[in-house]
Order: structure tokens, then C-alpha cells, then sequence
């Protein structure tokens, strides 16, 4: 027993890890591989928390990925060989920095030991990383990672959390017209497009990553709901995934947790566009699954789930066997006055929204942008057929035609845009 207490009074405090974890970064730092890199980097910066600053700001296509891009290029084809990476230098420098400042950030302490277990990992250099180092080839994995780094992204478990919202406008464009007086609710007074919000997202650099189960997931969803207790401000998690289509359970039964379990915690879900299945998508390293894509047997949607603060809160209070030690639990809201919807009726399961297809109406949105694509699609069909009732009748009937042509409009380009 008194071993036991011992034991209990050596474990270092959360600060001590953080801590010993920003100096295993420094000293990877300091490793004969990066020796003299900055001399050989064009615009380096100067020191760590010029490196925090710059992969603050990077986002894949953007000014800093194409700096970071120029620096790849600057480091001779030797040190590369030898497996020398601007990448994992950028990250090490930032984490070196976050590591110090994540204990001052509303997250529970179990997500900061999280961290620096993942500080520690990086700077020794682990397997599960490696892939996240290659601004080229999967820019996204580097996101990640530079996320991480720069306090943007923050490690649970099986998840990973950020702040961040559904784009209102994309999104509302890929639900069904009748689903659409409940999506507005949920945007416009459940969870307000305009407060924050958390995002849950799959945790792609944990050990044993093929495989993810329902214990190991809402352990990380605990988590999140003790981040969204401790930040009134936040209004609950949203999140955008093929795992929670109702396709996903109908295929794969002993996937339908992830679906029921978000639905029974009072959570509203509705379905957007059709996934695909390239790149990150639902037929990643799944051959089996795509090949039931090409046979018309597997097309899930992308879902979007919104847990608003209340709900999302009571869920986790109910669940006192998923706190981790050392955490409070979760206090259960005094009331609710939220209206709790059911979600959405699930869309047909097809790879688009009808057999005609005239535009790729997500890739059209990219191009030209939301405002441009917008207009065009929604708001000057609208015009036409008010300016023709104009013509035909009079004012009265072009005001009534604005709203209707708006309409028509939004469910024309549901159906034969995705």
C-alpha cells in the first residue's frame, strides 16, 4: 500500500511532462542531422517561434506552403539520402513552442499528457509519423501534424479536436430540399453558424490505427465533451463523415455504432453530398470497398452531425465509466431549452443525387468560389424568372417568383450537380 502512494506522489505533474517533452524536441533539434540546415534554407526563421508563426499560417495551396515547398528544395540531394526532412524540422521547432504553451489552454489534462506523449514520439522519431512528413505528396497528413504543432489541433485518443466549423454555404447546398428547414434550425439556433464549435476528427497517428473501436472512440468523445464543458463559448461538436451514414451500418453492421450512438445521445445528423472514395476517402486501403463502390453496392454520404452543447454534455455525464483518471466528470446541464430534432430521413443510397449529372457542382464551387458560385446557381435563375413574371404580370407576381425561382433553383443544382 505504501508503495502504491509512493508511486502515486513520483508521477510527474502535467507541466514536468510538457516540459521534459519540449527539451526531447530541442534535443532532436540539435542531432548531427539538422546540423548547419538553417545556413542551407532560404528565409529560414530565426528561431523556434518563428518557425510556430510561419506553420501557424499554413494551409495546403496557400503562400506558406509554397515557402515551406522552396525550403524542400533548397536542402542538397545528400542530406536528403539520409533522410533529412524540412518538414519534421519545421514541426520539431513548433512543438518546442507548443509544448510550453498548450498547459495555459482550456483543454483537460489528460488531452496536455496526450500532447507531450506526442511531442516525445516525434522527436524520437516513431514510425507512425513518418508519413505525416511529406508536404508533397499528402499535404494533408502535414496539415496534420503542423496543426499539432501550432496548437490548432489537439490529441484525444482515438480522435483529434480542432475549432472549426462546417462552411455554411457548401454544406447547405448539398442537403436535400426536404431536409433543409431542419439544417437551417440546427445553423441558425441549436448551433449558430456563428459561434464556434468543435470538430472531431480521426486520429491517424495513433498506434494500432487499422483498427478503431466503439470503446476507444467515445472515450475520445469524452474528452471532447469536457473541452466544450470547460469553453462556455462553444456551442457543441460538428463534425462531416462517411462513417456516419446510414449506408455505413446497412453495409457493415458492426459499423452502425457510429451512427447510433450519436443519434441516441440526441445529436441531429443529415446527409450531404455522395462520398468518394479516392484519396482519404471511404475506399482508403479498402480495396473491398471500392469494389462494392463500382458495383452501385456501397455509396455512403458525407454526414454531418451536429451535438449540440446541452445534449452533448448530458451524454457524457451519463457515461462516468469513460472519465479518465485524474479528470472531474462532467456535470449534467441545469436545463435544456433546445428544441432536439430528429435527424434528417437518410438520402437514397446511389453514387449521385439522380441518373443526370450536368456539372460537378463541389468542384464548380472550389473553382470559382462561394460568392461567384452562388450567384450563378441560385441567385441569377431567381432573377430570370422574377424579371419575366415582371414582364408578364407586374410586381406583385415578380416579388412572389424571387423566393420560388430561389427555390427551384436550389433544388435544380441538388439533383443535377452531385
Amino acid at each position: 500500500m505504501l508503495a502504491s502512494v509512493q508511486e502515486k506522489v513520483s508521477l510527474p505533474s502535467v507541466e514536468e511532462e510538457l516540459s521534459v517533452a519540449a527539451a526531447k524536441c530541442r534535443d532532436a533539434l540539435a542531432a548531427r542531422e539538422f546540423t548547419g540546415l538553417d545556413a542551407l534554407i532560404p528565409d529560414a526563421p530565426r528561431d523556434a517561434q518563428g518557425w510556430f508563426e510561419l506553420l501557424s499560417r499554413y494551409v495546403p495551396d496557400t503562400s506558406v506552403a509554397a515557402k515551406i515547398m522552396g525550403m524542400r528544395a533548397a536542402i542538397p540531394a545528400e542530406l536528403v539520402g539520409h533522410g533529412v526532412k524540412i518538414e519534421r524540422y519545421a514541426v520539431l521547432n513548433a512543438l518546442s513552442v507548443g509544448a510550453l504553451r498548450i498547459g495555459s489552454v482550456s483543454v483537460p489534462n489528460t488531452v496536455k499528457h496526450l500532447y507531450a506523449t506526442l511531442c516525445t514520439e516525434i522527436a524520437a522519431r516513431e514510425r507512425q509519423w513518418e508519413s505525416h512528413f511529406d508536404i508533397e505528396h499528402d499535404s494533408e497528413r502535414f496539415l496534420d501534424v503542423a496543426q499539432y504543432a501550432t496548437l490548432r489541433r489537439f490529441p484525444a485518443g482515438a480522435l483529434a479536436l480542432t475549432y472549426e466549423r462546417l462552411a455554411p454555404i457548401r454544406a447547405t447546398l448539398c442537403v436535400h430540399p426536404l431536409a433543409l428547414p431542419g439544417y437551417i434550425y440546427q445553423r441558425a439556433f441549436s448551433m449558430p453558424v456563428t459561434k464556434p464549435a468543435i470538430a472531431p476528427h480521426v486520429n491517424y497517428a495513433r498506434k494500432g490505427s487499422l483498427i478503431l473501436t466503439r470503446s476507444e472512440y467515445e472515450r475520445a468523445l469524452w474528452l471532447i465533451a469536457k473541452t466544450v464543458e470547460m469553453n462556455p463559448k462553444v456551442k457543441g461538436l460538428n463534425g462531416w463523415s462517411w462513417f456516419y451514414s446510414q449506408t455505413v451500418g446497412e453495409v457493415y453492421p458492426h459499423l452502425a455504432w457510429m451512427r447510433a450512438m450519436f443519434v441516441d445521445g440526441g445529436a441531429y445528423l443529415v446527409d450531404t453530398f455522395p462520398a468518394q472514395p479516392e484519396g482519404y476517402g471511404f475506399a482508403h486501403q479498402n480495396r473491398k470497398r471500392q469494389n462494392l463502390y463500382d458495383q452501385g453496392k456501397f455509396c455512403p454520404r458525407q454526414t454531418a452531425v451536429f451535438w449540440a452543447r446541452d445534449f452533448f454534455l448530458d451524454w457524457a455525464s451519463r457515461h462516468p465509466e469513460l472519465i479518465p483518471d485524474g479528470e472531474e466528470p462532467v456535470r449534467p446541464p441545469r436545463h435544456s431549452t433546445r428544441l432536439r430534432l430528429r435527424p434528417a430521413t437518410p438520402s437514397r443510397h446511389a453514387k449521385h443525387n439522380s441518373p443526370i449529372t450536368l456539372w460537378d457542382g463541389m468542384a464548380a464551387f472550389d473553382r470559382f468560389g462561394k460568392l461567384k458560385y452562388t450567384a450563378l446557381v441560385l441567385a441569377l435563375p431567381a432573377l430570370i424568372l422574377s424579371l419575366a413574371a415582371l414582364l408578364i404580370s407586374g410586381p406583385w407576381l415578380a416579388l412572389l417568383m424571387l423566393p420560388v425561382g430561389g427555390a427551384l433553383a436550389f433544388t435544380f443544382q441538388y439533383f443535377f450537380s452531385q
